[in-house]
């Protein structure tokens, strides 16, 4: 059985399209690897490769060399992305 190598900030979601060709590929993703659907999965882990589900899908990924990515990493901070009354209090003392 094939292995296959996770890369950087991708979950059982990714890992299933990417190499499955489909959603559907991630129950025998987590049950072939003991994993749940939304472990955060460690860089360059190795796991077994459940099989193709959708061979046209499969192969579009790697042909274009598609890499899916749900877990963006660090969300970017600072005053260019609060919305004011979402994620600051305007204050109004007088």
């Amino acid at each position: 059985m094939q292995n296959i190598e996770v890369q950087n900030r991708q979950e059982p979601i990714d890992i299933a399209m990417q190499h499955t060709g489909s959603v559907e590929g991630i129950v025998p993703l987590c049950l072939d690897n003991d994993l749940s659907a939304s472990q955060m999965l460690i860089n360059g882990a190795a796991l077994k490769h459940p099989g193709v589900r959708n061979k046209y899908a499969a192969r579009c990924f790697a042909n274009e060399k598609i890499m899916p990515v749900s877990n963006p990493g660090t969300v970017p901070e600072g005053i260019g992305y609060w919305n004011v009354a979402m994620d600051f209090k305007v204050n109004d003392n007088g």
